[in-house]
């Protein structure tokens, strides 16, 4: 909770989030400022004075969604970098955050998606970046994300080095030495079901017949596509016809 380790509870979150239809119509400011504290930024670099705070400077600011036509002025002006501005559009939900690391991503970059605790919920992309002088050193990024984490995602890390991250060097098939970053990147180039992953990379094809690794496959599927791990479709499994019995081998064995 808020109070305990600074994130804001599913409750916090939606009080301060629009109407689906709003953000379904254009980018729309959400102010996730949930704390009276002094200060106003916000509300005098709204040009269309749709955020409002009031005689005492102490007062949360709330904000007229109709009024809002998702310029970003305040999103780079809020000192706490508590703004963001949210759009839908079909299955898609697009981010605009602030950014202040270098060096910045670029348009078409795959990232990381970050929930407010800093957890990875799935892959997004980054679709603009603005950066004009007017916003002192606050550029502000645009990414996007599967829809099912309109209420959870709130920022992004990008992928070290050649699109990986620390970790993916991990091996996630051992049988065939398949690591996580394989496996992400086809997932970013589309390859959203376990055959064709399977098909690429051989993994779930090794003696273990996907015990090790389906699991892990299916959870990085969960997390790109947003569906459940139960919806799902789990690999083709071909074990072999008949089963060997210890026996047999141990006569085998002997016979030698």
């Amino acid at each position: 909770m808020l109070e305990k380790d600074g994130i804001a509870s599913r409750e916090q979150v939606l009080s301060v989030f629009p109407e689906v239809e709003r953000m379904e119509r254009g980018r729309v400011a959400v102010i996730e400022c949930y704390c009276r504290i002094p200060c106003n930024p916000c509300e005098f670099s709204c040009p269309r004075k749709a955020i409002t705070i009031g005689e005492n400077i102490n007062d949360r600011p709330k904000i007229d969604t109709e009024l809002c036509n998702g310029c970003g002025n305040c999103v780079s002006h809020c000192p706490g970098l508590a703004i963001m501005l949210v759009q839908l559009k079909g299955d898609e939900a697009t981010f605009t955050v602030p950014y202040e690391f270098l060096p910045l991503p670029k348009e078409n970059e795959v990232v990381d998606v970050l929930s407010r605790g800093g957890q990875t919920l799935c892959l997004g992309r980054v679709v603009r970046v603005v950066n004009p002088p007017a916003y002192d050193r606050t550029p502000e990024v645009s990414f996007t994300a599967p829809k099912a984490y309109l209420y959870e995602a709130r920022n992004f890390r990008r992928r070290c080095g050649e699109g990986m991250n620390e970790l993916d060097d991990t091996i996630i098939c051992r049988c065939s030495d398949v690591t996580l970053g394989q496996i992400r990147k086809l997932i970013a180039e589309g390859y959203t079901d376990f055959d064709s992953i399977k098909r690429i990379t051989r993994a779930g094809m090794g003696p273990c017949q996907g015990k090790t690794c389906g699991l892990l496959i299916l959870r990085e599927l969960s997390i790109a596509t947003g569906k459940p791990m139960s919806e799902l479709k789990p690999q083709t499994s071909r074990p072999p016809v008949g089963g060997v019995t210890l026996k047999s081998i141990a006569e085998g064995v002997e016979e030698r």
